[in-house]
């Protein structure tokens, strides 16, 4: 039987991006180079969430890429089709669509409202990852909504019961007889003009939603992980990892930002490896460095306590390589600063990078 896990996302309990982390646990098994996905509705956002969270996929880009999205009721946005065109290797078809554009409000006959996502190895090789849920391809969905979604993923093709492979087969039929979003794109823009409500999924434009800024993560990031001279990442609240009345010592970062510390990312939860943290004028300590149930990397960074400051909490930390190692472990300067410290750092640099994690946090890179 494939290997599950359950992923819950509802921002009223702090449960962010649960859907996006999903479907990163569907494409995780080594070799992935396809993915379809079926959405009844979709943003430019939603997609920007998506890439941000596949860029740290080494190859991801090289993938076959096909998204199934309805335009029943309009709902979807009109720009994530030409947002999902400038996705290398990117192809999207709107079932019945053409079927849908002719009728009064675009009303459908039978509406679309599948949420799956497929992932394969190399051709001939099966299935290797599926998930099942509740997200469209949205800011909401794919961030702050209240939704559930299950992954599974296997090594073994043969493992799928043959339940699950009338999944697969039913995508390859509905691809089949969909209609390329090209050919109908300008139309459904027409139309969304000319009718006030059409064209933005409303769960958008919830309040959750919106305070979400995704930005897309650039498709060399593996690279440029590797090369930075420096990591930065805004700290909101630390995780009270050390019980409810002392101050937290770990943070999330994205998953595979280990390649920053020189360690091999893992998919699965677990310990990546080991790193040395030194904080100017304190000991330099060696950390773990691994991957949560929540499918982020999580550093532990020094007490708190023996690096002279109360907590980590509302503070900028900035990693930064240096040369040597410590007891074995790759070492790195950590600075606890504020945003103008890190502006300091960054104005001088001659390349600088920032993103946002789907919770709104920032992180970044910078080169020297």
């Amino acid at each position: 039987m494939p290997a599950f896990s359950v992923h819950l996302q509802d921002s009223t309990v702090g449960k962010v991006g649960g859907i996006a982390e999903a479907v990163v646990r569907g494409s995780s098994i080594p070799g992935v180079n396809h993915m379809d996905v079926a959405v009844a509705y979709a943003s430019a956002a939603g997609v920007d969430i998506l890439e941000g969270y596949l860029a740290t996929v080494a190859g991801w880009r090289e993938w076959r890429k096909r998204f199934l999205i309805s335009i029943d009721f309009g709902t979807t946005e009109p720009a994530v089709f030409e947002r999902i065109g400038r996705i290398p290797n990117a192809e999207v078809r709107i079932p019945r669509g053409a079927e849908v554009l002719r009728r009064p409000g675009l009303v459908p006959r039978v509406p679309f409202h599948s949420k799956a996502w497929t992932f394969y190895r190399a051709a001939g090789r099966g299935p290797a990852g599926l998930v099942i849920g509740s997200g469209n391809l949205t800011r909401s969905g794919m961030s702050t909504g209240g939704e559930m979604a299950v992954a599974l993923t296997t090594l073994s093709p043969s493992a799928w019961p043959a339940a699950w492979q009338q999944t697969f087969d039913w995508f390859e039929t509905v691809w089949d007889g969909a209609d390329p979003a090209g050919d109908l794109a300008p139309a459904y823009a027409e139309i969304v003009r000319a009718a006030p409500g059409f064209g933005s999924p409303p769960e958008d434009s919830t309040e959750a939603a919106r305070q979400v800024r995704a930005r897309p993560v650039p498709p060399d990031l593996p690279g440029r992980l590797q090369e930075a001279d420096a990591l930065f990442v805004r700290v909101d609240r630390v995780t009270r990892n050390r019980g409810r009345d002392r101050p937290g010592n770990q943070i999330d970062v994205p998953l595979r930002t280990s390649r920053f510390f020189h360690l091999q990312p893992r998919e699965t939860v677990g310990i990546v490896g080991e790193v040395a943290l030194r904080v100017p004028g304190f000991p330099a300590v060696v950390r773990n460095v691994r991957v949560g149930a929540n499918s982020m990397d999580k550093i532990d960074l020094p007490l708190p306590e023996s690096v002279g400051i109360d907590t980590y909490d509302d503070s900028y930390l900035i990693f930064r390589r240096t040369r040597g190692r410590h007891e074995g472990a790759a070492l790195f300067e950590l600075e606890i600063t504020d945003e103008p410290g890190l502006r300091d750092v960054r104005a001088p640099a001659s390349h600088s990078f920032a993103w946002r994690m789907h919770g709104g946090r920032e992180w970044g890179l910078v080169f020297d």
